[in-house]
């Protein structure tokens, strides 16, 4: 349990460059209606585990000079409401200044990015009333939702001299939440080869074995799995990469007519509806990563050399940091050479040794 500090953490956001808001399937929004507090007090006393205080919202939102009908927004599931944000002014921090206010997700409808969706809705309200910026405030121990913030372009906003420490902590804390296996490491291996089924020109077996296959366990659970087949001499693929996830995943192509395919549970209209991933190239794209896009095709590795080379003279020449530490190459290269002693005993689960305790 992480004991709450005074004052509240702060972020902010500037407003000029808001990614599209799309809601989920079966999700719709709207604003405050008369009779809507108790909706209000029904989803925030769930979001923030706190008993009933009845006239909560006359008291904290309606009596505000702040308060108005379209500034309070819900989203619903199902027609019931169950979640909340608002967009409220607060020129203490400024002219222009917006206030991302009382965000709250029921409980039961985690898991589906309402969180992320009502936070957008509001920030496209204070946008259109022509503020500048948005501030917030959060708590400590309230990582997911500062995962969330983040995601939405918000950084830390330093309002007390005991925050830099308190943020300091708050990262250390949240690890995998900032993106997807960004602080996690392979910790353990288990891995199979299929034998010796192909012949060099001389008619002895290759040195590698025809197929070897590798699952991966990480310090967050995720699990990993690693075929590698450089022998077979017939028709497939010789890139297919997968990643899959809860609220996502993505599937390289698999044959030449094919396009690579992601599916976003907060992009998607159903479960079984695909996008191409070329249509998020332009929103979603790193700018530096269409710099190389016509020499690429003519360089070795898919390309990819021509971006290992950038990213090695930035670092030399002190214009970049590096991409790459000593430790995160011990954490894609451990991997691999303990799958040997996993091979030879029979597929038995490896332990990964950490090379920051070395």
């Amino acid at each position: 349990m992480i004991a709450l500090q005074s004052p509240q953490l702060m972020m902010v956001r500037a407003l000029n460059d808001l990614p599209e808001l799309f809601l989920p399937e079966g999700i719709s929004l709207r604003t405050y209606r008369d009779g809507d507090g108790k909706h209000w007090e029904t989803i925030t006393d769930d979001a923030f585990g706190r008993p009933p205080v009845p006239g909560w919202f006359e008291t904290t939102m309606k009596s505000s000079i702040s308060f108005r009908p379209e500034r309070v927004l819900f989203l619903l599931w199902n027609l019931l409401p169950v979640a909340t944000a608002s967009a409220w002014v607060d020129e203490v921090y400024g002219p222009g200044a917006g206030m991302l206010h009382y965000v709250g997700v029921m409980r039961h409808a985690h898991g589906h990015g309402l969180g992320y969706s009502i936070s957008l809705a509001a920030l496209d309200v204070m946008q259109h009333e022509g503020s500048s910026r948005v501030l917030l405030r959060t708590d400590d121990d309230r990582e997911p939702v500062i995962g969330v913030y983040l995601k939405l372009g918000f950084v830390p906003f330093i309002a007390h001299e005991n925050q830099p420490q308190r943020w300091r902590d708050v990262f250390t804390r949240l690890g995998p939440i900032l993106s997807w296996m960004a602080g996690d490491r392979i910790v353990s291996v288990s891995c199979r080869r299929s034998g010796h089924h192909h012949h060099d020109p001389r008619g002895r077996a290759y040195e590698n074995e025809d197929t070897c296959v590798m699952l991966a366990k990480t310090a967050a659970k995720a699990l990993v799995n690693i075929r590698v087949d450089m022998l077979s001499d017939r028709p497939g693929s010789r890139n297919i990469y997968q990643l899959h996830g809860t609220d996502g995943c993505y599937e390289s192509a698999r044959a030449p007519d094919q396009n690579d395919r992601v599916w976003l549970r907060d992009h998607c209209p159903g479960v079984d509806a695909w996008l191409e991933l070329e249509e998020l190239a332009e929103s979603h794209l790193p700018e530096h990563w269409g710099q190389y896009a016509t020499h690429a095709p003519h360089v070795g590795h898919g390309g990819s050399e021509l971006y290992l080379l950038d990213a090695f003279i930035n670092s030399v020449t002190g214009n970049g940091p590096v991409a790459i530490g000593i430790h995160e190459a011990m954490d894609l290269t451990l991997p691999g050479l303990i799958s040997q002693e996993s091979i030879l005993q029979e597929g038995a689960w490896i332990q990964v040794p950490a090379s920051r305790a070395w």
